[in-house]
């Protein structure tokens, strides 16, 4: 349920932050050109697309909080997604920056559907999964991971007071692979026999988990504006490089396939002089070409003195 409800407020997001850059590109190409800053207009659309940030978790509460029910208080709840929804339009000014506009919309949905369904560590690939297998810096700059870790751990904070969930709350936690945080809970079971050590580290974790993921996701939703920032002062000149190198590599490929096709052709010639029956047969072929070359004129001559004569029967 957690994951589905990032997903779903992720795409939403995602879709409606793409008309900040993506459908004035001329005008903000002819501000730039008429020398107004780059920067200046960037703080002041990514301003009023923070104001969007701030409603959206509201208005998707307001739907969707009587139904979910949660146990996390509304606060809470509501400062998670709206952390949410903040990453999740950050990777979408990037597609509406990078992305032509025919296929904004597309690119935004498949991005936010993969990040919210594939990399959240509950469905589908478990963080634990991901831990053994080395992706844990993919999956770092995945918003659904810390928002869903977060989401999970605020419904289980109201159990874990009782003394007897406290062991359910953390084999959810370690099956999902969120704790231990940085080895796979095998090895963390055989470095750690003692139990009273086991919940210590658990507990200081515990606490941790609110404070850590919502810095993490403030971090990836900066970090995305300043990327979108990048591209905005040096992508048109790193599109145009990018451009003159695929032609220059065009012109290369042509020019090599034009030089392989005339050196396949000069052997070639050199072979059928070398042998008497391709070169009688490159000789035939040739003579009966210039023979109907030849032959054409005298047709038409031909054709033309019958066309005569007929026009010399049609007057008589």
């Amino acid at each position: 349920m957690m994951a589905l409800i990032v997903t779903m407020l992720g795409t939403l997001s995602a879709v409606s932050s793409l008309k900040v850059f993506g459908q004035e590109k001329v005008m903000l190409n002819r501000e730039r050109d008429s020398g107004v800053s780059v920067s200046a207009i960037f703080c002041a659309k990514a301003s009023l697309d923070i104001l969007e940030n701030l409603t959206q978790p509201v208005m998707f509460l307001v739907v969707a909080y009587s139904f979910i029910q949660p146990q996390l208080h509304f606060s809470a709840f509501y400062s998670i997604l709206f952390l949410t929804s903040f990453v999740a339009s950050g990777v979408a000014l990037i597609v509406s920056i990078s992305v032509e506009e025919g296929s904004m919309t597309i690119t935004a949905v498949l991005i936010s559907l993969s990040i919210g369904i594939f990399m959240n560590g509950t469905i589908g690939l478990l963080y634990g999964d991901v831990k053994s297998a080395g992706l844990i810096p993919f999956w770092r700059l995945s918003y659904s991971r810390w928002a869903v870790e977060a989401l999970i751990r605020g419904e289980l904070d109201s159990t874990i007071n009782h003394h007897y969930q406290e062991l359910l709350a953390q084999d959810m936690m370690t099956y999902y692979g969120y704790f231990p945080v940085h080895q796979p809970e095998d090895a963390w079971k055989e470095d750690n026999p003692d139990k009273q050590e086991q919940k210590k580290q658990f507990d200081e974790y515990w606490d941790q988990v609110p404070s850590k993921n919502s810095a993490a996701l403030f971090m990836l939703g900066l970090s995305f504006r300043f990327l979108c920032l990048f591209l905005l002062h040096y992508g048109t000149a790193m599109q145009r490089a990018l451009d003159t190198i695929c032609t220059k590599i065009r012109t290369k490929l042509v020019e090599a396939l034009l030089h392989l096709t005339g050196a396949i052709s000069k052997e070639m010639s050199i072979q059928m002089q070398r042998s008497p029956s391709m070169h009688s047969l490159f000789v035939y072929f040739n003579q009966n070409d210039a023979d109907n070359e030849t032959s054409k004129p005298e047709d038409d001559c031909d054709s033309d003195t019958d066309d005569d004569d007929d026009d010399d029967d049609e007057d008589g």
